[in-house]
């Protein structure tokens, strides 16, 4: 049998030979949940020596230093602009459209990349005509940082760690189809009626024209201030792309055509399980009927709720037998019941690794499922924005969890989810199977992502990868020219028939009129 890993590190020791390059990463959404996932990569780059610089609004801080990783911390104004402009859970009652959530993410956006590019240790490093760099990794939704390509002349990778955006996929003429293709946000997934894809269809149309002749003509003026008149349009910078990495398995995912230039990862960020704090782990180990893990995530704050909400969680864990591991933000949560016990911050990868954990109250994100799979944890999702609902629905479609709406929350409902999800069997079944199947592979996803990020190093770019459809116009990519010839050529033809008919009736099958008697 071939030995895939044995293949790898021989690869890599290839890409070695060529000595170590100069790598820059600038992640400028405020989001742990995506820091996290690309400091991953960041960090195992540097380690194989290459000399790695990266911006990012959640620096990693090592227990031993890496001689070669370079952070440039941007967490203070990043977060102090996304706290006060981007509240997930206002956000979520005030609309449930992606394209206004990613109108409004983008303007957002223009202001923090802005204040970010200001900073004295970046404008130290743009200035400074000594900086080169081989390639830059660049955070697929902030494509207001696609002049820095330009300013250093490397190569270009983007890296998201959700799926792709339609721009991502358009810059590497990767198919995209509305209907059959789930956007990273759809409202929908498999068995759709006709309806329901014409509204898919609707979106995917809304969506193009606010990015391309709303966000990019802003975009480009934002940018210009900051980097200067003379660059070119960040969707022009986009499709001079070499490749894109997707945090996400395709299975769990979307199954779509993909380009080779698409390279997707998933699980990432998944370290080695560490030992839990010891508090923690006396809990945990203490909790004989078993543990249900809430968490919110990053961005939505579980202390932002509303209190008829937060009440209805009170009062459904007080009449549940299981403890209560709660991510709460503040100090305090009055009415609190003895099984629950609230946390500012946990290490979520080793709570979930713990055996007494029976089931993740989640919102869904990307990262915090791919966790709650890896460790084979049952999930009970409550989206609010973002690609969240799409994860629930694959979440209740694979069986491994169930949903809540947040509208709808109730103590009953919270209730029967959680004796859902725990007492069925079947969840727990379901996503151990789905682990097993992720994790198949020839390659870990960091081993993946090193190799093609040593791929486009070692040749300079890797723009032979994407398909054709790049350079095509979207009226010849869509066949409209084609199909526009065929219909004026029909109709010609059945005018000519129809001419000739009447003409050969007028003159041979037509009886002459009688002569009317004078």
């Amino acid at each position: 049998m071939v030995n895939f890993r044995l293949i790898f590190l021989a690869c890599c020791v290839v890409g070695s030979v060529n000595g170590s390059s100069r790598i820059l990463g600038i992640f400028p959404t405020p989001s742990i949940s995506h820091q996290i996932v690309f400091s991953a990569l960041m960090e195992n780059l540097a380690k194989r020596g290459h000399h790695v610089v990266t911006m990012t609004t959640d620096p990693i801080i090592y227990k031993e230093k890496i001689p070669t990783l370079t952070q440039i911390d941007v967490h203070e104004l990043s977060y102090k602009v996304w706290k006060q402009q981007f509240d997930f859970v206002k956000i979520n009652e005030e609309t449930k459209s992606p394209k206004k959530f990613m109108e409004k993410y983008y303007r957002l956006m223009c202001s923090m990349v802005q204040m970010q590019m200001k900073t004295p240790k970046m404008q130290k490093l743009l200035n400074d005509p000594s900086e080169k760099f081989d390639l830059c990794f660049f955070e697929s939704v902030a494509p207001h940082v696609n002049p820095i390509k330009d300013h250093f002349n490397c190569s270009l990778i983007l890296i998201s760690s959700l799926s792709g955006t339609l721009q991502d996929f358009d810059a590497l003429g990767n198919p995209s189809n509305p209907v059959l293709y789930a956007g990273m946000m759809s409202p929908y997934m498999d068995d759709l009626n006709f309806w329901q894809r014409l509204h898919l269809t609707y979106l995917d149309v809304m969506y193009r024209h606010m990015y391309y002749f709303k966000m990019v003509p802003l975009l480009d003026e934002r940018m210009k201030k900051v980097f200067g008149e003379n660059i070119r349009s960040v969707d022009e910078i986009q499709k001079d792309v070499d490749m894109l990495f997707l945090n996400l398995h395709p299975i769990f995912g979307a199954i779509r055509p993909a380009v080779p230039g698409i390279v997707y990862m998933g699980s990432l960020h998944i370290k080695p399980t560490m030992p839990l704090p010891s508090d923690l782990q006396k809990i945990l180990d203490d909790a004989k009927n078993g543990v249900v893990y809430l968490s919110l995530g990053s961005n939505v704050k579980s202390a932002q709720l509303s209190q008829v909400k937060i009440n209805a969680f009170l009062e459904a864990f007080k009449e549940l037998p299981y403890t209560v591991l709660w991510k709460w933000e503040n100090e305090t949560l009055p009415g609190k019941p003895a099984n629950v016990h609230i946390s500012k911050w946990l290490p979520q990868q080793d709570v979930l690794a713990h055996p007494n954990i029976k089931a993740f109250i989640t919102q869904g994100g990307q990262q915090s499922m791919e966790e709650a799979i890896h460790h084979k944890v049952p999930l009970i999702g409550m989206p609010f924005l973002g690609d969240q609902d799409l994860n629930v629905r694959k979440m209740v479609k694979f069986g491994i969890g169930t949903d809540m709406n947040l509208y709808t929350l109730s103590k009953e409902i919270i209730v029967n989810s959680i004796k859902k999800v725990v007492e069925d069997p079947s969840y727990r079944e379901n996503i151990s199977k789905l682990s097993n199947l992720l994790t198949d592979q020839p390659q870990t996803s960091m081993e993946r992502a090193v190799w093609w990020t040593e791929y486009v190093l070692r040749h300079k770019g890797a723009k032979h990868l994407r398909a054709p459809g790049t350079k095509v116009p979207a009226y010849q990519y869509f066949l409209l020219d084609i199909i526009a010839f065929v219909l004026v050529c029909a109709v010609v033809a059945i005018y000519i028939i129809v001419k000739i008919s009447c003409e050969i009736h007028k003159r041979f099958i037509r009886k002459p009129d009688k002569p009317k008697k004078s």
